[in-house]
């Protein structure tokens, strides 16, 4: 039987859950080209994705046959980040908004907004499907002063 590390694990079933959910996105479309844009050269799937991770895994999905904008700049840290006033905009005029429930709040909120505005864009909670692991909470017995931190470089 094979062996699964919890990373892979996430990662496939994040990458076949967002597949799944991206394949009803992408129609045949006579004005499409071989390279998945219209006759204007406009993406036939046109997603964004609050944090990198999200982004690059969108890509992988969609591949071709649309773009990505990711909104948190790379190398930004995503929690501390705070969307403009032209966010929401960007974010309705794409197809697709991937984003994870409880990992970014202000990406949250934008979902409830455009879901309280009937916005014309699908978003993906990536996490949707997916059984969370067990992991464990710390060291609690675990010594953290200074002296116990010497005698384990000893």
């Amino acid at each position: 039987m094979a062996s699964y590390t919890r990373r892979r694990l996430l990662t496939t079933s994040i990458g076949a859950a967002t597949a799944a959910s991206l394949a009803g996105c992408t129609g045949s479309d006579a004005e499409q080209s071989a390279a998945g844009a219209d006759a204007n050269g406009t993406p036939a799937v046109r997603a964004t994705a609050p944090f990198h991770v999200f982004g690059d895994l969108t890509e992988a999905v969609v591949g071709d046959s649309g773009a990505v904008e990711t909104l948190v700049p790379l190398g930004s840290h995503g929690h501390g980040w705070e969307p403009s006033g032209d966010t929401q905009a960007t974010v309705i005029d794409s197809d697709l908004f991937v984003y994870m429930d409880g990992f970014q709040p202000w990406a949250d909120d934008m979902v409830a907004n455009m879901r309280d505005d009937d916005a014309p864009v699908t978003a993906i909670n990536i996490a949707d499907g997916i059984e969370k692991l067990g992991g464990h909470d710390g060291h609690p017995e675990e010594e953290h002063s200074e002296e116990a931190l010497r005698r384990r470089t000893l």
